[in-house]
């Protein structure tokens, strides 16, 4: 591995702990508050309460789950020492796709847990979710691209 990627691969684990430290932190917080009680405004959980719970949870298993992918993602990086594309990466990049969108889903809709009854899809939440099924399949050409060039040398 030369002295570049490695690198490349310290300072991308060093931004995806400052984003996972910040989000991981900001959902315990609001977690904490949620099963508590001291959310404002007081959340009614006999209305509609597994719904409310569902929305909660998903969004924490959904920003865990994507944060231990990255995570994954980075690692088998860092194991290949000829190319940044990894053929383990690509099925990686299309399954971070699910807790990608359940993550945004129930982060627009948290809105939920405060009694509000109408369920919300943003424009925001669908382009990114496209944008990242673009870059899977963008990588996933990129790997077959480097495999190809790789045996003809």
């Amino acid at each position: 591995m030369n002295k570049s990627h490695r690198i490349t691969i310290l300072v991308a684990w060093g931004l995806l702990f400052a984003f996972a430290l910040f989000h991981l932190v900001g959902a315990a917080i609001q977690t904490y508050f949620i099963a508590t009680g001291d959310w404002e405004p007081t959340i009614d959980w006999s209305v509609a309460g597994g719904l409310k719970v569902a929305v909660v949870a998903l969004r924490l298993l959904g920003l865990v789950a994507l944060l231990a992918m990255l995570c994954r993602f980075l690692l088998n990086l860092r194991h290949n020492e000829t190319t940044p594309f990894v053929r383990a990466n690509v099925g990686l990049l299309f399954w971070s796709l699910l807790p990608w969108v359940v993550y945004n889903f129930c982060e627009a809709n948290f809105h939920i847990i405060s009694g509000v009854r109408h369920i919300a899809i943003s424009t925001e939440m669908c382009f990114n979710s496209a944008l990242l099924l673009a870059v899977a399949i963008l990588y996933r050409r990129a790997t077959l691209l480097a495999e190809e060039n790789q045996l003809t040398i």
